[in-house]
């Protein structure tokens, strides 16, 4: 559920005019896509699971989409001058502290679904998450340390130079010095990926078992999804909230020692969005 809510903020996470539009236009299929893959959907459940992400997208055009352009608007407002971290933080933050409205809401399709899974897709869906688990700990768990540093920081220079042009060499060692200071940890990480999938198997099984009336079923799915975004863990939320925290005052540092036309350069992508967005909003 995670990823489908994701592809449903592609429009701000994503560059390219065509790639933003196409990817939303198509996150009802991608996202079926993706289920399919994970619980190995039916010929019965089908239909009703398109017809959910079709509705669930229609909410989100409708709702959410005009709150990307307000957002889009805040960052073109701040992309000419220099940024305080306060500044970044306090947009970043609000970005993020929407993705539990987007659980929210998708909590009657996931119950419709959850309510139809058998035996044999629940086993599937375990073995499914067990395996992404594998490779993703075999990217970034086992690799050595200097060369897992190395992959994060091209991954986020490749992320920078889309958005504003090529970094020059002081800009790269900023972004170095950074990664070497991030609170980032991959252990942390790796718990709460499987924290995360216990609690999803825990929860579709003890859900098989007992049956609940719809009401019921829909609180406890919508419960998971919360559980999905906001960790119960203490120590994992205060983890994520270090990381948010580092991450928007490196993004409003980076921004400080970036050129007139890098500046423009993001600014006509942040401009770009805005239309795509819009376009999107008109569809």
């Amino acid at each position: 559920m995670r990823m489908i809510l994701l592809l449903l903020w592609m429009p701000l996470v994503l560059g390219g005019c065509s790639m933003v539009k196409t990817v939303y236009n198509s996150s009802p299929d991608l996202a079926y896509w993706w289920i399919d893959r994970f619980v190995d959907v039916s010929a019965e459940q089908r239909p009703v699971l398109i017809d959910d992400l079709q509705a669930y997208q229609q909410w989100h055009r409708t709702t959410q989409l005009p709150r990307y352009t307000q957002w889009l608007q805040q960052l073109q407002s701040m992309a000419l001058q220099d940024v305080s971290e306060e500044q970044a933080c306090k947009v970043f933050r609000e970005i993020w502290e929407s993705l539990p409205t987007l659980a929210e809401n998708a909590d009657g399709g996931t119950a419709r679904l959850v309510s139809s899974l058998s035996v044999e897709q629940l086993e599937h869906l375990r073995n499914k998450l067990e395996r992404q688990h594998r490779d993703w700990r075999r990217d970034w768990v086992e690799p050595e340390a200097a060369d897992l540093l190395k992959k994060r920081i091209q991954r986020t220079r490749d992320r920078a130079e889309d958005f504003y042009g090529r970094l020059d060499a002081p800009q790269q060692r900023l972004l170095r010095q950074q990664a070497e200071r991030s609170p980032y940890d991959a252990a942390v990480g790796e718990a709460m990926r499987l924290r995360r999938q216990e609690d999803i198997m825990t929860t579709l099984r003890g859900l098989q078992q007992q049956r609940p009336a719809p009401e019921e079923l829909r609180r406890q799915v919508r419960a998971l999804l919360q559980r999905s975004v906001i960790s119960p863990v203490p120590a994992h939320q205060a983890y994520v909230d270090r990381l948010i925290d580092f991450n928007c005052r490196a993004m409003a540092q980076m921004h400080n020692i970036t050129s007139t036309e890098q500046r423009q350069a993001a600014l006509k992508r942040l401009q770009k969005y805005e239309r795509d967005v819009r376009l999107l909003m008109a569809r």
